[in-house]
C-alpha cells in the first residue's frame, strides 16, 4: 500500500488533506523541516518520497507579504523539493497553485487557457513554481497535477478567507470592511473539496492543470446575506472601492472532464458548516 507525502500539512488546506488521507498520510509541517534548507529537505523528506504520491501544499501566502523576498523564498522551497524528488522520485505530484496567476482577465469565464497576467509578485512566484515543477516532472516522467484555486474557505481558516471574515463579523469579531457596493462576483471553494480533489489526483496519478471551482460565482452581497441568515447579522463598515476591482468566474469543463462526478459543495452548505462550528 502506498502513502501520500503532504508537505505543508500544518496549514489550513494541508490539515484537511491530511485528515482526508488518514493513516495513508505522511505529513510534514514547518516545525518538522525548513523547506528553505535544501539539505534538510533531502534528509528529512527525501527518504519517504520514492514510490509514494506527493502533495505540495506549502509556501508563504500573499497575506504575509508580497515582496521580492517572499517570492524568492517560495521559489527556493520548490527548488529544494525538486532536488529531493530528483533522487527519490514519487509516483505522482500535486501542486496547489492559485487563480491569481490570471490577474484581472479580459474575458470571462476563465479557462485553463486564459492568458496569465499576474498582478502580484505572489502570483508571479506561483507561475514560476508551476513551470519549474512541470519541467522536472515532464523530463522525469512523473504525472503532475496543478490545481489553481480561487478563494478557499471553511471552518478553521481563522478568518483568512472572505467567508471566514464575514463569519467572524457575524459572531462578534471585527467588523467586515466592504469596499465598494458589494456587487463584485467571485467563486469560492470549500477546503474539503480542495482536499478531496488533491487526494484523488495524487492517487490516480493524473497529469494536467485545472481550475478547481464551483462554476457558481457569487457577489459579496450574496455572501453577506447567506452568513446573516445562517449565523447572524454581519457587522459591516464601508470603504471606497478597491482600485482595479474585477469579477472572476470560471468554466469548469476541464475539472468535470478530469474529475468526472466531482461535485463541489454549494456555498450555502459550506456556510452552513461554518454555522455548526460557531454554534
Amino acid at each position: 500500500m502506498t502513502h501520500t507525502v503532504v508537505v505543508g500539512a500544518g496549514g489550513f488546506i494541508g490539515r484537511e488533506i491530511t485528515h482526508v488521507l488518514g493513516d495513508l498520510a505522511l505529513p510534514f509541517r514547518s516545525a518538522d523541516v525548513d523547506l528553505r534548507d535544501g539539505a534538510a529537505v533531502r534528509q528529512i523528506i527525501g527518504p519517504v518520497l520514492t514510490g509514494n504520491a506527493f502533495i505540495y501544499s506549502a509556501g508563504i501566502h500573499r497575506q504575509r507579504g508580497d515582496d521580492f523576498a517572499v517570492l524568492m523564498d517560495n521559489l527556493q522551497m520548490v527548488e529544494n523539493m525538486i532536488a529531493a524528488i530528483e533522487s527519490a522520485p514519487p509516483r505522482s505530484v500535486v501542486f496547489l497553485s492559485s487563480v491569481e496567476v490570471y490577474g484581472a482577465p479580459e474575458t470571462l469565464p476563465v479557462t485553463e487557457q486564459t492568458p496569465l497576467m499576474p498582478t502580484y509578485r505572489y502570483a508571479v512566484g506561483k507561475i514560476a513554481c508551476e513551470l519549474l515543477l512541470s519541467r522536472h516532472c515532464r523530463q522525469a516522467g512523473i504525472p503532475l497535477a496543478i490545481l489553481r484555486l480561487p478563494g478557499v474557505y471553511g471552518a478553521g481558516d481563522n478568518g483568512v478567507s472572505i467567508v471566514g471574515r464575514l463569519v467572524s463579523a457575524a459572531s462578534g469579531g471585527q467588523p467586515f470592511t466592504l469596499m465598494g457596493d458589494g456587487n463584485t462576483r467571485r467563486d469560492y471553494i470549500h477546503v474539503s473539496d480542495v482536499a478531496r480533489a488533491a487526494v484523488q489526483l495524487a492517487d490516480e496519478g493524473i497529469d494536467g492543470t485545472l481550475n478547481l471551482a464551483t462554476g457558481d460565482d457569487r457577489s459579496l452581497n450574496d455572501l453577506i446575506d447567506l452568513v446573516s441568515s445562517h449565523i447572524g447579522s454581519c457587522r459591516i463598515t464601508r470603504a471606497a472601492p478597491a482600485p482595479g476591482d474585477f469579477n472572476l468566474s470560471f468554466d469548469v469543463t476541464a475539472m468535470n472532464r478530469i474529475l468526472p462526478g466531482f461535485s463541489p459543495i454549494r456555498i450555502e452548505d459550506g456556510i452552513g458548516n461554518y454555522a455548526e462550528s460557531v454554534n
